[in-house]
């Protein structure tokens, strides 16, 4: 038995009322919850039943005895749900860290992906070569952190609170103070086989070259997550709202 508009955005507001804020995880639990729900229905029971049913399924109650009065039914516990929430936090981090890895890799097996790391290495060449300035290089390399910066700042204005873009945000930013902590070990591997200037240099660009470049591939599969979300909370919109 399928259901109708209300009852769907009954169960919407029921996640709302649950703190379930980011609207793209409401979606697939929506998703989960409604076919759950109509295929109880089909077994004879009622909407409320089969509702409750899953609730509880989750690992939630039905009562709650707190204060004076007595709450009961699906709004009543939804402490289940914080877990299912963090779950979702580690499959995104684990989800983007896989796009960029595989990206990465693929970029680097086209001719266009090596021949962009070498026009890389030689603008940052030429870049150090006629400023003779360090800094001048690290500004470039964070180019691309302010554009995803203003892209994100950007989508959340319009499409409010999404985990997954949020996470991929988090991810990339922390993507690139890992890379700063790279200069670290180049440093001691200076020291250890006692690097000259020019050899120091040399390894210096090259990170900073291999770090701009997954920086730019980063930023192009953020654009393309964020381009999915846009869409998704279109027809989020349209079915649901």
């Amino acid at each position: 038995m399928l259901l109708d508009q209300s009852q769907i955005k009954y169960i919407d507001d029921y996640l709302k009322h649950h703190k379930i804020d980011y609207w793209d995880i409401r979606i697939e639990l929506l998703d989960h919850i409604v076919s759950k729900v109509e295929a109880l229905m089909d077994h004879g029971k009622t909407f409320e039943s089969s509702l409750e049913e899953v609730h509880v399924g989750f690992g939630n109650s039905i009562q709650r005895y707190w204060n004076t009065g007595v709450e009961t039914g699906v709004l009543a516990d939804g402490r289940s749900f914080y877990p299912v929430i963090q779950q979702f936090k580690k499959n995104a981090k684990r989800n983007f860290f896989a796009i960029i890895f595989r990206s990465t890799l693929i970029e680097l097996r086209t001719i266009k992906g090596v021949f962009t790391l070498i026009a890389i290495m030689l603008v940052f060449y030429l870049i150090f070569k006629l400023t003779h300035n360090s800094f001048l290089l690290s500004t470039v390399t964070i180019l691309p952190l302010f554009i995803i910066n203003k892209k994100y700042k950007d989508f959340k204005k319009e499409y409010q609170n999404t985990l997954n873009i949020e996470m991929y945000y988090s991810f990339y930013k922390n993507l690139y103070y890992y890379f700063l902590l790279l200069f670290i070990p180049i440093f001691v591997i200076g020291i250890v086989f006692d690097l000259n200037g020019n050899q120091m240099r040399i390894l210096s660009l090259f990170i900073i070259s291999f770090q701009t470049f997954i920086n730019i591939v980063a930023l192009e599969q953020f654009d393309n997550c964020l381009n999915k979300f846009k869409d998704l909370f279109s027809k989020y919109k349209i079915v649901y709202k």
